[in-house]
């Protein structure tokens, strides 16, 4: 009994575009909503650094947060861009 191989070949093409700094992520409403939120923390903080108006442990502790925030916040932006 005569025996037959076959071999078949699969070739696959991907082809892999990255984009780097797409501004799409800006433009949608998430991405909107993330640029008011950075402007706003750094406004805050901004605004009681520039006035010494901070005190005591109260103080650095909402100091912190709002910094936190804008330090996250500008993080998660650069990492979608």
């Amino acid at each position: 009994m005569p025996v037959t191989v076959t071999r078949t070949t699969i070739t696959t093409t991907t082809s892999s575009s990255t984009t780097v700094g797409s501004a799409r992520a800006l433009t949608q409403p998430l991405g909107l909503l993330r640029l008011l939120q950075l402007i706003s923390t750094c406004v805050a903080f901004s605004l009681v650094a520039s006035v010494g108006a901070w005190t005591g442990p109260m103080g650095n502790w909402a100091m912190f947060t709002w910094c936190f925030c804008f330090a996250v916040t500008l993080i998660i932006l650069i990492v979608e861009l």
